[in-house]
C-alpha cells in the first residue's frame, strides 16, 4: 500500500501538478463540500450496514441467530481482511464465517452456506451493474468503447465463471464434495503425495454435508432471498450514491449517469479483484478515465482522492477500528478461568 501510494503521488507530481491541482481547492465551496462529502461518506456506510442486514438475514433463514450490529462488526473486518490480502474476497469470507462460528458455534457449512448465497447476490447485482455501463457506453460513446470494455469485459467474464461455480455448487447437491476432493487431489500432487488428504476429507464430510444442507433450505424456500437481495440492492445504489456525492461536492452536478454507473462500477470490480494491489495503478486509471468525461485531470486526481478515501481507506481504518475494539472487549469480558488458561 506505501509503494503503491507514493506512486500515485510521484504521479500527481510529476505528470498531473500540484501547482494545478491547488486553484482546485481554492474554487471549492467548502460549507456545500463539507456538507456533500459527509454524506456520501454516511451513504457508504449505511450501504455496508445494508450489507450485513442481508448476510444476516440468511444467516437468519437457517436459525443461526446474530444482532445486526455484530454482523455489521463482523462484515467490517472480512472487508478489512479483503482489502489488506490479494485473494478476491475468499480471506474475507473465512473471517466472516469464523467470528460468527465463535459468537454461535453452529456448524460451520450452514455459516458458509449463507456466505456463499450471500456472495452469489452480491456477484449478480454487480454483473448487472457493469452490463448497464457497457451498454451505455456502447449506445452513447462509442468513443470510449476501446478503451473501457476490454478491461469492462475481463471484470464481467471473470465474475461471471465465479458466480456460475457458486451457483453450480447451490443448485447440485454433491458438487461441493466433489470439488473439495478434487482441490485436495491438486494439492496431494503439487505436494508429491506428502499431504495425505483421507484424513481431512473425512473430518470434512460433517460440515460439507450442513453446507449441501443450507444451499437445500435456500432452494426449498427462495422467498428467504428476497429481502436479502433487496438489502444488496440498496446496498449498490447507496455506493453509487456516495460516488455522485462526491462529485456533486466538487461542483460537477451534470455528469451523465453512465460516468457514475462506470466510474463506480471500474472502481469497485479493480478494488475487490487486485485489493492492496490497487492502490496506485487504480488510481492512476481512474485519473486517465475520468479526464475522458472533459474532467480536468487536475480535478480528476483530487477526485479520485476523495473517491478513493471512501471506497477503500475508510473500511480499512473502521476494520481496524472495530477489530482493536472487539479484541479489547472480548479480552476485558472473558471470565476469569479463561484468562488463567490464556
Amino acid at each position: 500500500m506505501i509503494v503503491g501510494l507514493t506512486v500515485f503521488i510521484l504521479y500527481l507530481y510529476f505528470f498531473v501538478g500540484l501547482k494545478q491541482m491547488a486553484p482546485v481547492f481554492e474554487h471549492i465551496n467548502y460549507m456545500r463540500f463539507s456538507l456533500l462529502y459527509f454524506l456520501a461518506i454516511a451513504a457508504s456506510l449505511f450501504g455496508t450496514l445494508l450489507f450485513s442486514a442481508s448476510w444476516r438475514r440468511l444467516l437468519g433463514a437457517l436459525s443461526i441467530n446474530i444482532s445486526l450490529r455484530n454482523a455489521f462488526q463482523y462484515h467490517s473486518v472480512g472487508n478489512f481482511v479483503d482489502l489488506v490480502v490479494p485473494c478476491q474476497t475468499v480471506c474475507g469470507e473465512v473471517t466472516r464465517v469464523q467470528l460468527v462460528y465463535q459468537e454461535a458455534r453452529e456448524n460451520y457449512g450452514r455459516i458458509l452456506a449463507s456466505a456463499f448465497v450471500n456472495r452469489i447476490l452480491v456477484n449478480i447485482i454487480s454483473v448487472f451493474g457493469l452490463s448497464a455501463g457497457v451498454i451505455t457506453i456502447l449506445l452513447d460513446h462509442s468513443s470510449l468503447a476501446g478503451y473501457l470494455t476490454v478491461p469492462l469485459l475481463i471484470f464481467m467474464v471473470g465474475t461471471i465463471i465465479y458466480n456460475a461455480v457458486l451457483i453450480t455448487m447451490a443448485a447440485r447437491y454433491g458438487t461441493a464434495k466433489k470439488l473439495f476432493a478434487g482441490f485436495l487431489k491438486f494439492v496431494e500432487i503439487i505436494t508429491f503425495k506428502r499431504f495425505r488428504r483421507e484424513k481431512l476429507l473425512a473430518r470434512a464430510q460433517g460440515p460439507l454435508l450442513s453446507f449441501e444442507t443450507g444451499f437445500q433450505m435456500f432452494r426449498e424456500d427462495p422467498k428467504c432471498l428476497v429481502m436479502p437481495s433487496f438489502f444488496l440492492l440498496l446496498s449498490w445504489v447507496c455506493g453509487v450514491l456516495s460516488f455522485v456525492l462526491v462529485f456533486f461536492a466538487l461542483g460537477y452536478f451534470f455528469l451523465p449517469i453512465d460516468f457514475f454507473l462506470m466510474g463506480f462500477a471500474l472502481t469497485i470490480s479493480v478494488q475487490g479483484a487486485a485489493a492492496i494491489l490497487s492502490v496506485g495503478t487504480l488510481d492512476i486509471f481512474m485519473t486517465k478515465f475520468l479526464s475522458l468525461y472533459s474532467i480536468t485531470i487536475a480535478t480528476s486526481g483530487v477526485a479520485v482522492l476523495l473517491v478513493r478515501f471512501i471506497v477503500f481507506w475508510l473500511p480499512i481504518v473502521l476494520g481496524y477500528v472495530i477489530i482493536q475494539f472487539v479484541g479489547a472487549r472480548r479480552l476485558l469480558s472473558a471470565a476469569p478461568e479463561q484468562k488463567v488458561k490464556e
